[in-house]
């Protein structure tokens, strides 16, 4: 009986209980696959490809593993934001100073983390797992009755203490824990780091190591804030509990993150929507990014040079009366039009970007300007070059 790699991998994937649930492989070339890891070693992943069985692929050449179905993660525990995107759920515990708290974690164990690195502490009622953008140039502290006291946050544990313009002489008030839902403190977003993982319990987290034991169980390194107390980690979650893991995530930009220069429609038209990103929490901001046309939008190119990458599909529910064509410019130069219609649902696009402006002009077609609907998938700006992925920096602040 003559039994082929793939044949082969199928089966063991059928016996293994340790071999993890599909992840969507995102490699550097931008494109998106379905594969299995069964094992993260320190110099190549071993993964099951559903056309080439076994591989063992490079860190180098992988961007993200992703899970296939994005979903909001939600906990009911408190949880720490980080200003550079960690998310740590876990607790407060007693010993915590003006400059940094003690951070409980299931897993990663006592944190000792600076008071600015964080971005906001969510202390009672469920989170859904993505940063809310807010313009106050104050801490802010937000109490369960809905009421919200801003100020400057002296204090965070054992009880919070903030001081607040009343008047002309400044008052500090103190507010237990008890009654508090969220104390966002002011600072601006930093970028983050690689490697990071996101797991199902709501954690988002940078670890200068990252592996997998022969258990199905990540193996991780000493987190940048771990207590100096801390003798060693509790093991990792297990493969099927992880959502995400990104070793050079740092490096691509989203088409979602992008910054709008302008937004463009036709005088008929009273309302001109704004591109909509259908997951704003998933990992790596890598969220489908829907146009509603006739529309013409401009976003800012980051400098450097990029390749865009993206599978650009017109949804089947505007299949039926959709008829619109697309034309891809950078600063005024056309590099790619396509056209969608029920024959034509789904084009990919691969480009070389470099300047100041990269334009999509979203045009009506035989059937005027009706359903002209079209999404991107795993549309991203790759790096072209040296890689310019952020890591650890060691002049960084750390625990004292």
């Amino acid at each position: 009986m003559n039994i082929t790699t793939t044949t082969l991998a199928t089966l063991v994937l059928a016996a293994s209980p340790l071999i993890a649930d599909s992840f969507m492989l995102l490699d550097i070339d931008g494109s998106v696959r379905p594969v299995q890891i069964t094992n993260i070693g320190s110099t190549g992943i071993e993964v099951i490809d559903s056309e080439d069985g076994f591989t063992t692929l490079s860190r180098d050449d992988c961007i993200a593993f992703l899970r296939p179905v994005p979903y909001p993660t939600r906990t009911s525990r408190p949880i720490i934001h980080l200003h550079d995107g960690q998310s740590l759920p876990g607790r407060m515990k007693d010993g915590s100073d003006g400059d940094h708290i003690i951070w409980e974690h299931p897993w990663i164990g006592d944190l000792n983390i600076p008071v600015d690195r964080i971005d906001r502490i969510i202390l009672n009622g469920s989170s859904i797992l993505h940063g809310t953008d807010t313009e106050s140039d104050s801490d802010t502290v937000r109490l369960l009755n809905g009421d919200v006291v801003e100020g400057f946050v002296t204090s965070i544990s054992p009880l919070v203490r903030i001081e607040t313009d009343s008047g002309s002489v400044p008052v500090q008030i103190e507010i237990h824990h008890d009654r508090i839902s969220e104390i966002d403190l002011f600072g601006e977003r930093v970028e983050s780091l690689d490697p990071m993982v996101w797991s199902n319990d709501g954690t988002v987290v940078h670890l200068p190591t990252i592996g997998v034991g022969v258990d199905g169980h990540l193996v991780v390194g000493r987190h940048m804030y771990a207590s100096d107390a801390q003798v060693e980690m509790e093991p990792g979650p297990h493969l099927q509990s992880i959502h995400t893991i990104s070793f050079s995530g740092s490096a691509i930009h989203p088409l979602g993150t992008l910054d709008i220069i302008s937004l463009e429609g036709p005088e008929t038209r009273m309302i001109i929507p704004s591109p909509h990103t259908t997951d704003p929490s998933a990992p790596l901001e890598l969220s489908p990014v829907e146009f509603r046309g006739p529309l013409t939008i401009r976003y800012r190119i980051p400098e450097g040079h990029y390749r865009l990458r993206a599978t650009i599909r017109m949804p089947a529910s505007a299949s039926r009366w959709g008829d619109c064509d697309l034309a891809i410019l950078v600063d005024g130069v056309e590099r790619h039009r396509c056209l969608f219609n029920s024959d034509q649902l789904e084009h990919p696009v691969d480009i070389m970007v470099s300047g100041d402006v990269l334009e999509f002009r979203l045009g009506e077609g035989a059937n005027g300007p009706v359903q002209d609907h079209i999404r991107f998938e795993y549309g991203v700006l790759l790096p072209m070059g040296p890689s310019s992925v952020r890591t650890f920096d060691e002049t960084l602040e750390g625990p004292e």
